[in-house]
């Protein structure tokens, strides 16, 4: 799926989302009126119909947390046989719109940490959204949306881990003190207009 591709099949699951009055993390609290602290949801998580990603959404307190930030979508992909390897978080707001993507240290999530060239060499899975549910079809099309931006992450979430004063990375990815190591605001708006737009002049 190309970006522009992936512009598409956003805005028409956006579409969908309007029409049920939701948004993606309505969709996995299935009820819940609120996120609780430390929990997945769904419990354990979303399987992408077995194409090699999962996510969940999540809630807690840490230092990094922005005002208005409600929770957020972790992403995995999977990496080897059992390993799974974390492509980044999307932070959301109270009304479940996308604030920023963000990094966060080894120790968050518990992944098989890969560095950012080996993430960047990987080819995410070709997935029929129509298999997929509509938060499962929304994160997938984030994916491929923001691919780039995504790589630019992965590199300073590096290099931060570079710089940081410990005596080797493995330290580094345990330190307590560092939960983000990159982020970016996201204009979603504005990224779909710009994506759309380019493609229709290309079409013309």
């Amino acid at each position: 799926m190309s970006e522009a591709q992936a512009a598409y099949e956003l805005y028409h699951c956006l579409l969908r989302l309007g029409e049920k009055q939701s948004n993606p993390a309505l969709e996995v609290l299935a009820g819940a009126d609120r996120l609780e602290p430390g929990r997945h949801y769904p419990e354990p998580y979303l399987q992408f119909e077995g194409h090699g990603l999962r996510a969940y959404l999540h809630s807690h307190e840490h230092p990094g947390r922005q005002d208005q930030e409600q929770g957020h979508f972790h992403l995995f992909v999977q990496w080897g046989h059992k390993d799974w390897a974390h492509l980044g978080a999307v932070s959301i707001d109270a009304q479940g719109q996308p604030r920023r993507w963000l990094t966060t240290n080894r120790w968050v999530t518990d992944e098989s940490w890969q560095s950012a060239a080996q993430l960047k060499s990987l080819e995410l899975p070709t997935i029929d959204t129509s298999t997929l549910s509509l938060a499962e079809t929304w994160l997938y099309a984030m994916l491929r949306l923001y691919r780039r931006e995504l790589y630019s992450l992965w590199e300073l979430r590096d290099q931060k881990l570079r710089s940081m004063e410990e005596g080797n990375i493995a330290d580094s990815l345990e330190n307590r003190n560092y939960y983000i190591l990159s982020a970016m605001d996201i204009d979603l708006l504005a990224k779909l207009q710009s994506q759309l737009a380019e493609t229709e002049t290309e079409t013309v």
